[in-house]
């Protein structure tokens, strides 16, 4: 009798082991089948994201200076390098406001700080001239996939349609980093020579040297000759950022 309940209990202990393994691996299975559809959702947006790329890339080919051709009608336009639904750094258009006439084409950095920034200038091995004119400080120069300056017309255009954050980053030949960054970031018209309007909120570890040419004209050797520091020979807003490109 006593081998016999014995064997009743070990009969029913292994019953329970098994219902309890079958419903383990009834629950692998169902995650494995969720795991396979969201790799299979997963690649499929990745294929997506690809071929967006490539047709971006082929709208933008050779699109690169700080103006461009919009006769294509099929070149896609953004509210801003925040909405460009690729994340990855590159030339683009956009137009901010409808009241901004034409589409501008910016560079975006969608890489620092979760991406989203338009870059106004980009100056790193000296390749480039920055002794300019004001109408060429106003009008832009440069590469926009290389060194280059967007343009007074267009950075105003940019900040009077919004409220705009301004980073400015650093690094040495050592290649020690630093940054500025400022939570308001306005400039004025031509009439008022593109003067920093607004500029607030500083963090970073460069220093909070901007603040000082809050109100201040921006400045280029043949325009406001009295206020440009001759030392530097670049054009910027009095705390110069521009000057001469020693190694």
């Amino acid at each position: 009798m006593g081998t016999s309940n014995n064997i009743l209990v070990s009969g029913f202990a292994f019953e329970m082991i098994m219902t309890k393994l079958n419903m383990m691996e009834h629950h692998f299975i169902e995650k494995h089948l969720e795991i396979d559809e969201k790799i299979t959702n997963l690649s499929s947006r990745i294929d997506d994201l690809v071929m967006l790329v490539k047709s971006e890339n082929e709208h933008l080919k050779g699109c690169n200076s700080t103006s461009m051709d919009l006769s294509e009608s099929n070149i896609r336009i953004y509210a801003a390098c925040s909405k460009v639904p690729i994340p990855v750094s590159g030339v683009y258009l956009i137009q901010p406001e409808e009241h901004i006439t034409e589409p501008i084409t910016v560079f975006c950095n969608q890489e620092y700080d979760n991406g989203g920034w338009v870059v106004i200038q980009n100056r790193y091995d000296g390749s480039t001239d920055f002794s300019r004119t004001w109408q060429e400080y106003k009008n832009g120069f440069g590469n926009l996939k290389e060194e280059f300056w967007l343009g007074l017309a267009k950075i105003y255009q940019l900040t009077v349609s919004r409220p705009h954050e301004l980073v400015i980053l650093l690094k040495n030949f050592n290649g020690d980093t630093t940054y500025a960054k400022y939570d308001h970031f306005e400039i004025a018209d031509e009439n008022k020579h593109y003067a920093i309007r607004r500029i607030n909120g500083y963090s970073g570890t460069a220093g909070d040297s901007l603040q000082m040419a809050k109100g201040r004209k921006f400045i280029t050797w043949d325009t406001n000759y009295s206020e440009f520091d001759v030392e530097s020979d670049q054009g910027w807003w009095k705390i110069h950022l521009n000057g001469w490109f020693v190694y």
